[in-house]
């Protein structure tokens, strides 16, 4: 956190060529979250992709840059990241709840109310995913019945 708070001082000593490749990723998810928070999403998921050409291991930026292909209608890269954000870290309960949100928008509504399942399981207590988790099995049962 200090080399990053220093790369962003004016004048700042560090030096991102000093950093490790970590550390650079770390910059880069940093500067995707605040262009997500500003309504960036695509440049949002730019900065993550950088950040993950750099660390591939982190599933904080597959789980952020799912939340970026939500919001822009790409819901198939949205799913391939959640899928991957839960490979990484299997406990970690955004990854599957965008891996259901994405699973819903792609109308696989069975499939989205199990990832929706696992990250009730995760987080008992989540009033959104509890009534994601509902709102996915009543789609479910209205399209079985199609």
């Amino acid at each position: 956190r200090e080399k990053l708070e220093a790369l962003e001082a004016p004048g700042g000593a560090a030096d991102l060529k000093a950093m490790t490749d970590r550390e650079r990723a770390e910059h880069k998810r940093a500067k995707g979250n605040e262009a997500f928070k500003a309504g960036e999403h695509t440049q949002a998921a730019v900065l993550y992709t950088e950040a993950l050409a750099l660390d591939a291991t982190n599933h904080l930026c597959f789980s952020n840059r799912s939340a970026c292909w939500l919001q822009t209608g790409h819901y198939d890269k949205a799913l391939s990241d959640a899928e991957a954000c839960v490979a990484l870290d299997s406990a970690y309960v955004k990854g599957h709840f965008r891996q259901g949100l994405a699973l819903s928008a792609l109308k696989r509504f069975g499939e989205a109310a199990a990832a929706f399942g696992k990250a009730l399981d995760l987080d008992p207590g989540s009033k959104q995913i509890q009534s994601s988790l509902q709102m996915a099995q009543m789609q479910a049962v209205r399209s079985a019945r199609s």
